[in-house]
C-alpha cells in the first residue's frame, strides 16, 4: 500500500508541475483543438511542447477508440503515463534504432541531398543516428555542405554530445561514463576490474539508465558517436589515464582468451580482445558500427536466396571508391576496388561442391532487416577436407606441398579440426560500415580458434592491410595466381597450435605499444592492487588467512575477498597455483 501511495504522490507532483506550465496558455490549447479538428483525417503532424498533462488527462480520453496516437521523444513516457494501469496497457514502445544506409539515403533525398559522395560522407559521420543525422542535415542546408565537410561537422556532433552529457552532472557517474566509453561492451564486474575499485550497484543502475546507453546480448554499450567523442576527449585531456584503462582491458581479455583456449571456445573473447589490442586502424575499420548482422548456415530452405545473392553480385558489380577516416588519428585512407576485383571473392566458390564437402562451410550473412548481404565459405581442416584443399585453386599452393607427415597433422577426425581455411568472406559493398564490420568480425571470430587459420584474400592493398594489422603472417612459398592468372597472391596465416597461441598474444601486445606486458607472469602480478600484493607476499610465506588478517589489520572475510580477486586476476584456482605463479615470476 505504501508503494502505491508513494507512486501516487510522485505522479501528482509531476502533474502539478505540468499544470503550472499550462497557466496562461489558453490560446495554445484552443489552437491545438482547431488544428486537430481540421487535420486528423489528412495525417498532419502536430508538435506539442509542455502540454503533456492536458494531452493525457483531457484531450486523449475524448478521442474515439480506433484512433492511433504517435508520441515521439528521446525518453519513454513516464510520470502519469507509467503510474496508470490503464495507460500502461495501451502504450506500445517503439524504440527508433540507428538507420541503415538505404534509409539514410532516402531521408537525405527528401531533404534535397542526392550526391553520392555527399550521402556517403554524411552516412559515415552520423552512422545513421537519427538525432545526429537531422542536426547535420539542418546544418548542411543552412551552411552548405562543403563548410560542414571542412569542419568535419564537429559543431553538430558537439551539440549532440553536449546534450547527452547534461544527463551526467554527478562526478562519480561521469567517471563511470568515461570508463564505459573505453570499453566496447561492459557490465558491472568489468567496470570494477578496469577501474580497479568496486562499483556501487546504485551507480551502475544510474549509468545504464542513461539515454545514450543500451542493453545488448553481452552487457551494455555506449552509442558509437558518444564513445568516439568521449574517448577522443579523454585521450587529449588525460592520455595516461586512457592508456591505463585500455591496458587493463587488454589484460582482462588476455586472460579470458587463455582460459577459453582450454575449452576451445575463444570467438567472443577474440572479438573483444582485438578491439583493445588491435591498432587504431583496425578499431576504426571494423568496430565503428554497433548494428549487428546474423549468420545462417546454407540449407535447402535458403538455397534460392544464396544463388540469388551470387547472381545479384555478379550482375551489379561496379567500381567502388571509398575513403575511411580513422576516428582517433583523423588520418584518411583511400581505397579503390574495380568491378572485376570486387568479384574475385566469389570466383572460386561453388555452393554445391562446398555443401557436399561439409554442410556447415557456407554461411549467409543477413542484415538487421533479414536480407542477405553477404556469404562466407570457411572450411574446417580435418581428414574429410584435406584432400579437397590439396587440389582447390586457392589452397593447393600450400597444402599440395606438404609432406605426408605434415598432412597427417591436419587429418584429424571429422568431429574435430586442425584449424580453418578461409576461402572467402564476401559482402556486396565494402564501403558500407555494417557490411565491412560483418567481414572483419567473421574473420576475427575464427582466427584465434585452436589450431591454424589460413586465409586466401585477393591481392589488394585493403586486404593486405587488414590481415597484416590483425597479426597474420604471409605463408612462405604459398603464392598463387588463381584470381587473375597473373598477380602472385600470398596466403595469410595465424598459427596458435601448442605454445604458439602464447607467442601470438605476446606479439600483439608488443605491437600495441605495451612492451612491458610481454611477460604475462609479471603483468598478471602488476595488475594487483597494493593491498592484494601484500596478501600475496604473506601467503607465499605460509601465513594462514587468519594470520594475514592479523598482520594487515583486516577481517578474515576481507582477506578471503582479496584472495578471490587475486585468483580471478591471475587465473589460478588455489593457493598452490598462486605460489607457483609467484615463484616463476620472481626468478
Amino acid at each position: 500500500m505504501k508503494e502505491e501511495i508513494d507512486q501516487e504522490h510522485i505522479g501528482n507532483t509531476i502533474d502539478t508541475e505540468e499544470r503550472r506550465y499550462l497557466v496562461g496558455r489558453e490560446k495554445e490549447v484552443a489552437f491545438l483543438r482547431e488544428c486537430l479538428t481540421s487535420s486528423l483525417r489528412d495525417g498532419s503532424i502536430i508538435h506539442l511542447y509542455g502540454m503533456e498533462y492536458w494531452l493525457r488527462e483531457e484531450f486523449l480520453p475524448q478521442l474515439s477508440k480506433n484512433t492511433l496516437i504517435v508520441i515521439s521523444g528521446r525518453y519513454p513516457l513516464q510520470g502519469g503515463w507509467s503510474f496508470s494501469p490503464a495507460w500502461r496497457e495501451l502504450i506500445w514502445r517503439l524504440p527508433i534504432d540507428d538507420l541503415d544506409f538505404s534509409s539514410v539515403k532516402a531521408y537525405l533525398a527528401r531533404a534535397g541531398i542526392a550526391h553520392e559522395e555527399t550521402v556517403r560522407h554524411i552516412w559515415n559521420q552520423t552512422k545513421g543516428h537519427p538525432l545526429t543525422l537531422s542536426l547535420l542535415v539542418s546544418t548542411t542546408l543552412a551552411q552548405h555542405f562543403r563548410q560542414v565537410v571542412a569542419s568535419e561537422a564537429r559543431d553538430v556532433f558537439s551539440q549532440v554530445v553536449g546534450a547527452w552529457l547534461r544527463e551526467v552532472p554527478d562526478a562519480h557517474l561521469r567517471e563511470l561514463v568515461e570508463t564505459a566509453a573505453v570499453l566496447r561492451h561492459f557490465n558491472e564486474e568489468l567496470l570494477a576490474y578496469v577501474m580497479d575499485k568496486p562499483v556501487a550497484t546504485e551507480q551502475f543502475l544510474k549509468l545504464v539508465s542513461l539515454s545514450f546507453i543500451r542493453r545488448v546480448d553481452r552487457g551494455w554499450l555506449l552509442h558509437d558517436l558518444m564513445r568516439d567523442a568521449i574517448c577522443f576527449e579523454l585521450r587529449r585531456r588525460r592520455p595516461d589515464h586512457y592508456e591505463s584503462l585500455r591496458k587493463r582491458c587488454i589484460m582482462h581479455y588476455y586472460y579470458r582468451i587463455k582460459a577459453s583456449a582450454r575449452s576451445k571456445t575463444t570467438a567472443w573473447e577474440s572479438e573483444e580482445w582485438i578491439y583493445y589490442v588491435g591498432d587504431q586502424w583496425i578499431r576504426g575499420f571494423f568496430y565503428q558500427q554497433a548494428a549487428s548482422c546474423s549468420w545462417e548456415p546454407l540449407h535447402a530452405g535458403n538455397w534460392t536466396e544464396a544463388e540469388a545473392y551470387v547472381e545479384r553480385r555478379r550482375r551489379n558489380a561496379k567500381d567502388t571508391r571509398f575513403s575511411y577516416r580513422n576516428p582517433e588519428t583523423r588520418e584518411v585512407y583511400e581505397y579503390f576496388i574495380s568491378a572485376e576485383e570486387s568479384l574475385y571473392t566469389l570466383k572460386h566458390i561453388r555452393l554445391h561442391e562446398l555443401y557436399e564437402l561439409d554442410s556447415g562451410i557456407v554461411k549467409l550473412i543477413r542484415d538487421t532487416r533479414g536480407a542477405v548481404c553477404g556469404l562466407s565459405a570457411i572450411v574446417p581442416i580435418n581428414v574429410d577436407t584435406v584432400d579437397y584443399l590439396c587440389i582447390h585453386p586457392l589452397s593447393s599452393s600450400y597444402f599440395s606441398k606438404l609432406t605426408e607427415a605434415q598432412l597427417k597433422e591436419y587429418k584429424l577426425s571429422p568431429n574435430t579440426k586442425a584449424g580453418y581455411f578461409v576461402m572467402t568472406i564476401d559482402v556486396g559493398d565494402f564501403s558500407d560500415l555494417v557490411m565491412r564490420e560483418a567481414t572483419g568480425i567473421t574473420f576475427i571470430n575464427h582466427m584465434l580458434s585452436p589450431g591454424i587459420c589460413i586465409a586466401a584474400p585477393p591481392a589488394h592493398p585493403m586486404f593486405e592491410d587488414i590481415h597484416l594489422r590483425l597479426g597474420c603472417e604471409k605463408l612462405a612459398g604459398s603464392e598463387h595466381c588463381a584470381y587473375d592468372g597473373i598477380t602472385p597472391t600470398p596466403l595469410y596465416a595465424i598459427d596458435t597450435r601448442g605454445n604458439k597461441l602464447q607467442q601470438f598474444l605476446n606479439k600483439m601486445i608488443a605491437l600495441a605499444g605495451l612492451p612491458h606486458m610481454q611477460d604475462p607472469e609479471d603483468e598478471g602480478l602488476a595488475s594487483l592492487s597494493e593491498r592484494e600484493k601484500d596478501v600475496v607476499e604473506l601467503l607465499v610465506k605460509g601465513y594462514t588467512n587468519l594470520e594475514i588478517a592479523g598482520s594487515l589489520y583486516l577481517s578474515e572475510i576481507t582477506v578471503k575477498k582479496h584472495l578471490g580477486n587475486i585468483f580471478r586476476k591471475l587465473d589460478v584456482k588455489n593457493r598452490a597455483q598462486l605460489v607457483n605463479r609467484y615463484m616463476r615470476s620472481s626468478k
